[in-house]
């Protein structure tokens, strides 16, 4: 019985399992009540007979156990085909469905809880496997074992449940739930409610910046825009793109807690202590509050390099607004941003690829094209298949051939024709083009063109 009222409990509504936990209160309390009251007479009666307040003892130690456990059997006998039942209804018949801020509420079974429907059971370790994951490190450098991050920053895994990180936006410790874009609740299982847990949970969102305590308004609406496809076709998708999409639709919605009231979230580039506002860190902004910062910067209240500097972003998300602010400025004033658009090459996956890519074709030809054979060499030295990767992507768009891979593929075409041991001392570089360009947009450019043919 108690098996499946706790099973139950962790796919239903915080309210439901408050209620569940109450019925088990009182189920244990009524049974031992019960025992001790049956096994009180049946001690009396016994001591009467044998004429033995010892038997009586006895008897009644002996009977409180045992009436326990017969009126559990019992219990659980009535509730045996429960469980099996609840398994053959489908989601929306157990768990409460809303209509207002969000659409369901699902619970955290299985590896890929809510999302794992995308996939097939094998497709979904497969994706595991071929993932690593480190216990989460919090602030204080506190590694958190209940939470396991992937080496990519793609996946999370948060108490045994694995996540796409672009797909989750927020989380309330209160009800126990992640938030998804899609609008979606997903019950945690009940040693979520630790007070430990929820720090650690706290922990790893507050450290990727601003964060959902409630679900936005429309959350799924704005997640069918930002798709812009059937939701059947999210594994398919770009969801750094997707993402980044659903929050520019949220950046005007943004609330916090002041004195105890709900207020708007306001941005100001220096705050009247003179600080810069890290919100610009932390959260896509809107339109209005970019043109504030390039004002700032036009201004010299801000200088450039402090939104230019890719280690103050807390999130994949807030990088853009760097990117946005450059391509608000007049060119020269953009110039010095150059090196940071690079940076933002290294991720071909990222929502700021193509931003980068794209401002980069503004910038001098001749600039763009030093910067890309500097960095192409110190790519290659370092074995960065990533940076590497996004620097054949920006000079295939600029229809440019990196004179230095160009010279390697002549290099190696030449060690081919002189034999295996002069093929051996020349270095190479292979690109594993499914691993890296994983996004469809960036799929259409191939960087085997760089390669030497079969």
């Amino acid at each position: 019985m108690f098996d499946y009222l706790v099973k139950k409990a962790e796919r239903v509504s915080y309210a439901e399992r408050n209620r569940i936990s109450r019925i088990i209160l009182k189920t244990v309390v009524g049974v031992e009540t019960f025992a001790a009251i049956s096994s009180s007479i049946i001690s009396v009666l016994l001591s009467m007979v044998t004429n033995s307040d010892e038997v009586g003892i006895i008897s009644f130690c002996f009977f409180v156990p045992m009436i326990s456990v017969w009126t559990f059997i019992a219990m659980d006998t009535d509730h045996m085909g429960m469980e099996e039942n609840e398994k053959e209804l489908p989601v929306e018949d157990v768990l409460p469905r809303k209509t207002n801020d969000y659409d369901l509420i699902v619970s955290a079974d299985g590896k890929m809880p809510h999302f794992g429907r995308m996939y097939r059971q094998s497709q979904i370790s497969d994706i595991i496997a071929s993932q690593t994951f480190h216990p989460f490190v919090d602030e204080n450098g506190k590694k958190i074992k209940s939470i396991k991050v992937s080496e990519d920053d793609k996946w999370v895994c948060i108490l045994g449940g694995y996540y796409p990180i672009d797909l989750i936006c927020g989380y309330n410790k209160e009800m126990n739930m992640l938030y998804a874009i899609d609008g979606t609740m997903i019950s945690l299982p009940l040693r979520g409610k630790l007070p430990s847990v929820k720090a650690d949970i706290e922990a790893f969102f507050e450290s990727r910046g601003e964060y959902f305590k409630k679900m936005p308004i429309k959350a799924r609406n704005k997640f069918e825009t930002a798709l812009d496809r059937p939701k059947e076709e999210l594994s398919k998708a770009d969801w750094g793109s997707v993402r980044y999409q659903w929050e520019k639709l949220n950046a005007g919605n943004r609330t916090e807690v002041i004195d105890g009231k709900e207020r708007p979230l306001i941005f100001e580039p220096v705050t009247k202590s003179g600080h810069i506002d890290d919100d610009i860190f932390e959260r896509v902004l809107t339109d209005a509050e970019i043109a504030k910062a390039v004002k700032a910067v036009r201004k010299n209240k801000v200088i450039l390099q402090t939104y230019t500097t890719m280690e103050n972003y807390q999130n994949e998300y807030a990088v853009c607004n760097g990117i946005r602010i450059l391509k608000s400025l007049d060119r020269e004033l953009r110039l010095p941003g150059m090196d940071f658009l690079f940076q933002c090459l290294n991720d071909v996956d990222e929502a700021y690829f193509p931003m980068a890519v794209d401002l980069l074709k503004a910038y001098p030809k001749t600039m763009v094209r030093e910067k890309i054979e500097e960095n192409a060499r110190i790519a290659y030295q370092d074995y960065d298949v990533q940076e590497l990767g996004g620097l054949l992507f920006l000079a295939k768009t600029i229809g440019y051939e990196i004179e230095y891979v160009k010279e390697i593929k002549k290099n190696q075409m030449k060690a081919e024709t002189a034999g295996t041991s002069a093929l051996n001392a020349v270095p190479s570089f292979d690109i594993d083009e499914d691993a890296l360009y994983g996004s469809e947009n960036v799929q259409a450019f191939s960087p085997y063109a760089y390669q030497k043919p079969e």
